[in-house]
């Protein structure tokens, strides 16, 4: 999804995907963390891969949890990936998203990933983007 909420597309027989919402509460970050890492072993990506994505995981739920307004707070969360990328993005309409492109863990998950995005959603909310190129 863009910034004018355009989404892209894609062919269902050559990607994985995993879909889900969470509460935007550290307990569930080792989940988060879990999929991920399922995913990349479907996609036969690379340990060292594995553990940049794994932390980078791990570095957005730190960022998701400082910013919650309350604990009922949610977040969805879209994992994709094929034989070329990993997409990863967290759609939220609460202020855990609202973050700041200067903030050390923003900062942490552009030194992790190949591009990071981070939008303010037409129809509120907010969304943050990670890519990690494979080849």
């Amino acid at each position: 999804v863009d910034a004018n909420g355009t989404i892209e597309f894609y062919e269902m027989t050559k990607v994985k995907m995993i879909e889900a919402k969470v509460p935007c509460d550290m307990d569930f970050a080792v989940s988060l963390v879990s999929l991920a890492s399922g995913l990349a072993k479907r996609l036969k990506l690379p340990a060292d891969l594995t553990a940049k994505l794994e932390r980078s995981i791990d570095e957005a739920s730190s960022l998701i949890k400082q910013h919650a307004s309350d604990a009922n707070e949610t977040l969805s969360v879209l994992m994709v990936g094929d034989q070329d990328k990993l997409h990863i993005g967290f759609v939220n309409y609460g202020n855990a998203l609202n973050l700041k492109p200067d903030e050390a863990g923003y900062k942490a998950l552009e030194g992790a990933m190949d591009e990071v995005k981070h939008q303010v959603l037409p129809t509120r909310g907010y969304l943050l983007t990670m890519t990690k190129r494979l080849r």
